[in-house]
């Protein structure tokens, strides 16, 4: 669940649709993933527009309107947990087959490496607070 407003919140549930509702639960708006995969994560930037990753494509995604636009497609690596964080750019989790993850900083269409870890177990989260980003991977 992610929301910008305090009157509407998207959700994704183990299926291939990514659905906007109000408080009073009525579905304002809908839309399906390209690949058909479930999304791992979703998160609505500064902007309003909503980002999402798409395990099964391996590709991060952002959602303007009813238009889905990919923000990158990923060679061996498979985007998993995202967060917009408070100046607008997107921070986003990938795991590859090899037990090792990175956290990538997109800003708009350029990206930055912020960490790299190997022999990865278990990644939880990824969430910024008050400026600090705090991540739990054993």
């Amino acid at each position: 669940m992610s929301c910008l407003i305090d009157s509407e919140l998207w959700t994704c549930v183990w299926d291939e649709i990514i659905r906007l509702y109000n408080l009073q639960r009525e579905l304002l708006k809908s839309v399906q993933t390209k690949s058909g995969g479930t999304p791992i994560d979703i998160a609505v930037s500064l902007s309003g527009d909503l980002a999402f990753t798409d395990y099964f494509n391996k590709s991060v995604n952002i959602l303007k309107d009813t238009q889905i636009q990919p923000l990158t497609s990923l060679q061996g690596w498979k985007p998993l947990n995202l967060c917009c964080i408070s100046f607008g750019d997107l921070l986003v989790i990938m795991i590859s087959d090899k037990k090792q993850a990175k956290v990538v900083r997109y800003s708009g269409s350029d990206n930055l490496l912020v960490a790299e870890f190997t022999k990865v177990k278990k990644i939880q989260y990824l969430k910024e607070k008050k400026h600090h980003l705090h991540i739990s991977i054993e």
